[in-house]
């Protein structure tokens, strides 16, 4: 015997549907800056008999910055910022007698954050900047007899964060990275890292 069951209502649960508007909301606005910018990579140098031509430098990513209120009503998750700036990597030398020199490691973007102004209470602001700097290209093979080339130097990556909120009861959750590019195979010098933070109450 067929057992019919009851078909709920779309106006069963009116509460869940309206609560799943914000948090949608909230969810774009934390992804709205996640995207990497990477430089572009160095063109190899060529290849032959006679000395390698340098790789060039890989691109340095353009800078983030973003400004702005932090206020964020009307829903239960804080208001989230990431941003992140990666140099491009520098390109390898040619081979040739001897090998060619390589490009360096672009600089990471200088990510620059500032946010200010007041969360609804018991909220929580996340702000994440991470920059990276570009690894340095690898130096080519050198010919017989001949020496190798130094490997490129690695990008800088500095990152700089300037947050602040006066409410009394929102949370805030500050990550700030500055990380500087590998140098390339062959002796190239690693890039520097920095990361400034500011924290106004």
């Amino acid at each position: 015997m067929p057992i019919s069951l009851p078909r709920l209502s779309p106006a069963a649960h009116p509460k869940n549907g309206l609560r799943l508007i914000p948090l949608l909301l909230a969810v774009a606005v934390s992804q709205a800056y996640a995207e990497p910018v990477r430089g572009a990579p160095g063109t190899p140098g060529t290849d032959g008999t006679t000395p390698g031509a340098p790789g060039t430098a890989g691109g340095a990513a353009p800078g983030l910055t973003l400004a702005g209120d932090a206020t964020h009503q009307n829903t239960e998750d804080g208001r989230s910022f990431d941003l992140s700036g990666f140099g491009g990597t520098g390109g390898a030398g040619g081979n040739g007698a001897p090998g060619g020199a390589a490009g360096a490691g672009g600089n990471g973007a200088d990510v620059n954050v500032r946010v200010t102004g007041n969360p609804a209470w018991f909220e929580t602001m996340v702000v994440g900047t991470r920059a990276f700097g570009g690894a340095g290209g690898s130096t080519g093979t050198a010919g017989t007899g001949g020496p190798l080339a130094l490997g490129g130097a690695g990008g800088n990556g500095t990152a700089i964060t300037d947050v602040g909120t006066t409410s009394p009861y929102a949370g805030l959750l500050v990550t700030t990275e500055g990380r500087g590019g590998a140098g390339g195979a062959g002796g190239g010098a690693g890039g520097n890292g920095s990361a400034h933070l500011t924290v106004r109450g």
